[in-house]
């Protein structure tokens, strides 16, 4: 609900859309759900814990698919174990954040989003290096 809010503080003209769970998101994603056009988003946001499937099966699936792994997606979970961290990585995962417990923790998570609503949205291979470190959430996002 913060996310909500925090989204229609934004001037930018932005479009979310809200899949329920991960079949309903591959489903806009694909055409299948969304009157046969498949969406295109400048970056996915993606809940590792959802109803069903979990986020770690949507990110599997959309590495398997080219046109789909060229999204960006930011995973925002409550988990802090190394081990999903590590594992989103390995699935191409562009950033992945412990979800704010604050209003502030919110804005600073648009701020960090609001390049890809822009023109040019970073790329996940200029974003990262390969040997890069997972990007950590900094105390102040809350963990």
């Amino acid at each position: 609900m913060l996310f909500r809010f925090a989204i229609e503080g934004e001037t930018r003209n932005i479009v979310l859309r809200v899949a329920k769970n991960v079949d309903e998101g591959i489903g806009l994603l694909t055409g299948t759900g969304n009157d046969g056009v498949p969406l295109r988003p400048s970056v996915i946001l993606l809940d590792l814990h959802m109803p069903g499937k979990d986020g770690m099966s949507f990110l599997k699936y959309r590495s398997e698919s080219p046109e789909l792994a060229l999204i960006p997606v930011i995973v925002l979970s409550s988990s802090t174990r190394q081990k999903d961290i590590n594992e989103c990585m390995q699935l191409g995962v562009l950033r992945y954040r412990i979800k704010p417990l604050n209003w502030p923790g919110y804005q600073l998570l648009i701020s960090e989003l609001r390049p890809f609503w822009d023109e040019g949205a970073p790329s996940a291979a200029a974003d990262r290096p390969s040997d890069a470190r997972p990007p950590c959430t900094s105390p102040d996002i809350g963990r």
